[in-house]
C-alpha cells in the first residue's frame, strides 16, 4: 500500500490465465485526508473527528463510521479517537450516552444493569426512531464517560478468526447527545466477512457473516437512493440503517468514514473491497482508477509506473458530490488509514515483484513456506490426516496446544472431523488453545495444498 498526499493505492500481486506470467493490478483511490504506518492516533482524531465534536457541541448531528476487515484495526483506532473526545465533550455541559449492539436482526443494550438487555426499534407519531428499553446514561466528567463506553465495549461479541482473536461480530454504535442539543454517533461495524474465515465457519458463524455483509450492503443502497434522488429509501432493510436515519435525515448533519487498512499483501484483496465501499458510502467511484502491470522475469516491479502518477489530476474533495443531501462539501468524506506495521499480522511483508507468498515470522498460524516440523524430510508433503497420533501430538506440543487426545481415535479423524468445540473440550475448555489447534491444521492442509500446485506448476514451466 503506498500513500501520496490525499491518494491511496494499493498494489495487487496475481497471475495470468496461463500461470506462468505474473502482473501487478495498481488501484488508486481518492480520499479526503490518507494516512500511512507512521501516523499517530493524534493525527486521525484531529482530522475525523474533531469537526465532528465540534459540530455536535454547535448543536448538530455529526456521525463517524469505522469500516474495515476483519483483523484491519477498526475497534482499536474507534477506542482511541472516542478517550480523545470525551474530555471535550464533557467540558460543555452534562452528555448522555447510550450504547447498542447491533447483531442481525437483534439490537442489545451493552449498559442495561442486569447485562445486555433486547431493545424494540420503533417508530413514534413523528416517525422518530424509538428505542424500547435501552437506558440513557448522564455522564458530567470525561472519566465517567470513558469508564462507561470501556464497560460497553468488554459485553460487546466477539469471535476469533484467523485475522483476529477477538472479531467483532456485530456493530457498535455509541449515541452522545450533548447539552446544546447536538449528537453525535460512533460506529463500529463489524469486520466485512474474510473467505477464508468463513470456509472454517460453523453454520451459526457463516449466517451471522450473511448478516454483517448484508447490513453493510443496506447502508450503501440507502445513500445511494439519497444522492440519486428516489422516492423511497430503504431504511428498514436493516437495523443499522434505521438507527443511522437521523444522520442522513437531518438538515446540517455531517457524516466521516474511517476505513482501516492491512497492509500484508495477503490482504491486498481485502484492502481494495473496503476503499471501493468506502468511495461508495461518499460517492467517489468515479475518482478510482486503476492499471495492471506486467511483471518480467528477474525484473523488480516499480511500485508505481511514472505514467501513473500523472495520468489523472488532483483529487479534490469540493468536486466530489456529497453522500447525503444535507451538506454541499463535507471536508473529511473518507478518511483511510493503513494499520500499523507493527500491530498486524504477519507484519514485516512486502509484496514481491516474483508474485510468490512471502514467508511469515516464526510463531504465527499463517502460511509459511518450510516443511512441516513433524516431517523429517524436507522435500515430503504429507497430510496432516495421514500423521500417526505420535505426529500429532508433536505437532500440537510444537503449536504450544495442551491437548488431550483419546488414544481410541485415529489421527484423520481428529483432523479430519473433529469440530471446534471437540478441540476446546480436549483443551480442557481452553478456547484460545482449542482455535490454534483447530484454525492450524487447516492452515497446515491448505499449506500442503498450495506446496503441492506450486511445485505442479515449477514441473511444467520445466517443460
Amino acid at each position: 500500500i503506498t500513500v501520496a498526499g490525499r491518494w491511496t493505492t494499493v498494489h495487487v500481486c496475481g497471475m495470468h490465465p496461463d500461470l506462468h506470467r505474473m502482473h501487478i493490478v495498481h488501484v488508486r483511490f481518492p480520499a479526503a485526508e490518507a494516512f500511512n504506518e507512521e501516523a499517530t492516533n493524534d493525527d486521525l482524531h484531529n482530522a475525523a473527528l474533531t469537526p465532528l465534536v465540534s459540530h455536535a457541541l454547535a448543536g448538530g448531528t455529526s456521525t463517524c463510521l469505522m469500516y474495515g476487515a476483519t483483523g484491519s484495526g477498526k475497534t482499536y483506532t474507534m477506542t482511541a479517537m472516542q478517550h480523545r473526545a470525551v474530555a471535550t465533550l464533557c467540558a460543555y455541559g452534562d452528555v448522555t450516552l447510550t450504547m447498542l449492539e447491533l447483531a442481525g436482526k437483534e439490537v442489545h443494550d451493552l449498559l442495561s444493569p442486569g447485562g445486555p438487555r433486547c431493545v424494540t426499534l420503533r417508530e413514534n407519531e413523528c416517525g422518530e426512531l424509538d428505542l424500547g428499553g435501552a437506558t440513557c446514561h448522564v455522564c458530567r466528567s470525561g472519566q465517567e464517560l470513558s469508564d462507561l463506553l470501556v464497560c460497553g465495549q468488554q459485553q460487546r461479541k466477539t469471535q476469533g478468526t484467523l485475522a483476529n482473536a477477538t472479531s467483532s461480530k456485530s456493530h457498535l454504535v455509541c449515541l452522545l447527545a450533548t447539552a446544546s442539543a447536538g449528537s453525535l454517533v460512533l460506529v463500529d461495524c463489524a469486520g466485512s466477512e474474510r473467505k477464508e474465515d468463513s470456509a472454517h465457519h460453523t453454520a451459526e458463524r457463516q449466517r451471522e457473516g450473511a448478516e454483517i455483509n448484508s447490513s453493510l450492503l443496506a447502508l450503501k443502497e440507502c445513500i445511494r437512493a439519497l444522492t440519486s434522488g428516489a422516492s423511497h429509501v430503504p431504511y428498514r432493510m436493516s437495523s443499522l440503517t434505521r438507527v443511522l436515519r437521523s444522520s442522513f435525515t437531518e438538515p446540517g448533519a455531517k457524516f466521516h468514514v474511517v476505513a482501516t487498512l492491512a497492509p500484508g499483501c495477503s490482504d491486498a484483496e481485502h484492502s481494495v473491497a473496503t476503499l471501493r465501499m468506502a468511495c461508495g458510502l461518499t460517492q467517489c467511484s468515479d475518482y478510482i482508477s486503476e492499471q495492471k502491470e506486467d511483471v518480467k522475469h528477474g525484473v523488480r516491479a516499480q511500485a508505481m509506473p511514472r505514467a501513473f502518477k500523472n495520468e489523472h489530476p488532483a483529487y479534490q474533495p469540493a468536486n466530489v458530490s456529497p453522500a447525503y443531501p444535507v451538506e454541499a462539501s463535507s471536508p473529511k468524506a473518507v478518511a483511510s488509514v493503513v494499520k500499523p506495521k507493527a500491530t498486524q499480522h504477519g507484519a514485516g511483508q512486502t509484496n514481491r515483484a516474483d508474485g510468490a507468498k512471502p514467508q511469515r515470522r516464526a510463531g504465527s498460524l499463517g502460511r509459511v513456506a518450510s516443511a512441516s516440523p513433524v516431517i523429517a524430510d524436507a522435500n515430503a508433503l504429507v497430510h496432516p490426516s495421514k500423521w500417526s497420533l505420535e505426529e500429532l501430538q508433536r505437532w500440537l506440543q510444537q503449536k504450544k496446544v495442551p491437548a488431550n487426545l483419546p488414544s481410541s481415535l485415529d489421527s484423520r479423524t481428529l483432523v479430519s472431523r473433529w469440530s471446534l468445540k471437540q478441540w476446546i473440550d480436549a483443551c480442557g475448555g481452553d478456547e484460545r488453545a482449542g482455535l490454534r489447534a483447530f484454525n492450524g491444521l487447516r492452515l497446515e492442509m491448505d499449506r500442503i495444498a498450495e506446496e503441492e500446485k506450486r511445485r505442479r506448476k515449477q514441473q511444467l514451466g520445466c517443460r
